[in-house]
């Protein structure tokens, strides 16, 4: 799954025009919001030598700091529009890439909804929203949302001298003269597997889950938490994807034991073809190897028998197939020395 792409975003903009330039450096504070979240990371008792609290602090303090040459100047004139009634900022680093800004900001004004989109590794865009309802309900649910604790397993090294929190960004929303801001976690945008520590794969986080029920099923917050807190945990996800695995490995070892229709001895299945040297070049060594344990040797013609190779995931020659009591039991691709193959065999038949 890639979050860059699932999300419509936004941030802060600007090559200003000289209208606004004489701002100079007076602070980004749209909608009420502090857009370099200094006070929403001191509330969750966040240190000032925070990482990503730093990035955000010195990305956008001012209208023409670091970032202006990234944004179009259309972006902060609709954010200033005293016609706004409602709008969300969602606004992180992605911590998969250290460094990358992805952001979304969605506007509701008397004539239109639309959504900004950023991201430092993919641009800019500007769509109108066809169905405003949508955000109004996931303005409605986000209203609601609980600050999510940081799991410190899905991070990044922060540089010499700084810290990391778990925290990535934040949530700005704003609606009948009101502003509310919570922070993000990395566990809100992406859960990775534990194990394999951070990185851009990994299952969808709390926040993508509650935007996909917002498209799919148009609930409440209620109701999705209701429906997310009855969700399997991530070991137990885990576990059932691997017993799903070997279920799926199982069926179609089966599958081609059946197509083989070796019965219940031991053979070797040799797929090969008359255009193919290796091939060629290894049943000699496949005839003595089987005839040296008395094992039944099925030799098969590829070209001849495709589906019954599909059966069985064989998409190259040569490929022997072991199979001891009429079960599979490991497969030997490609050409295979004398001394190798026995010692595969042996390790099987003996």
């Amino acid at each position: 799954m890639n979050p860059t792409a699932k999300l419509p975003i936004l941030f802060l903009i600007v090559s200003l025009s000289s209208s606004v330039s004489a701002i100079g450096q007076q602070k980004l504070q749209p909608l009420g919001w502090d857009l370099t979240y200094r006070d929403v990371f001191s509330a969750a008792n966040v240190p000032q030598n925070d990482t990503v609290a730093k990035f955000f602090e010195d990305s956008t303090v001012t209208r023409t700091g670091p970032l202006s040459k990234m944004f179009p100047a259309k972006f902060l004139t609709e954010l200033q529009s005293p016609d706004i009634q409602a709008a969300i900022m969602i606004d992180y680093q992605a911590f998969y890439y250290f460094g990358h800004r992805v952001s979304s900001l969605y506007l509701k004004t008397s004539d239109e909804t639309v959504a900004h989109s950023y991201a430092s590794k993919g641009g800019y865009d500007r769509t109108i929203v066809q169905t405003e309802t949508k955000m109004v309900r996931l303005l409605d649910g986000l209203w609601e949302w609980q600050q999510s604790q940081p799991n410190l397993q899905n991070s990044f090294a922060a540089p010499e001298g700084y810290v990391y929190s778990g925290y990535i960004g934040a949530i700005s929303l704003y609606r009948d003269d009101e502003s509310r801001q919570v922070l993000l976690t990395s566990n809100d945008i992406l859960e990775v597997d534990s194990e394999n520590g951070s990185g851009s794969d990994g299952e969808a986080g709390r926040l993508y889950r509650y935007m996909d029920f917002i498209g799919k099923v148009g609930g409440s917050y209620a109701e999705f938490l209701a429906e997310d807190t009855s969700r399997p945990s991530t070991g137990q996800r885990k576990l059932q994807k691997e017993e799903k695995r070997k279920a799926n490995l199982k069926e179609q070892a089966e599958a081609c034991e059946l197509a083989l229709q070796v019965g219940q001895g031991d053979a070797l299945v040799f797929f090969t073809a008359s255009w193919a040297q290796p091939a060629l070049q290894m049943r000699p060594i496949i005839e003595n190897a089987a005839k040296n344990r008395n094992l039944r040797l099925v030799e098969k013609d590829f070209d001849d028998n495709k589906e019954l190779a599909a059966n069985c995931n064989v998409y190259a020659v040569p490929t022997v197939i072991a199979l001891k009591s009429g079960k599979r039991q490991a497969d030997f691709k490609g050409k295979v020395s004398a001394i190798k193959l026995d010692k595969y065999l042996n390790a099987i038949y003996n």
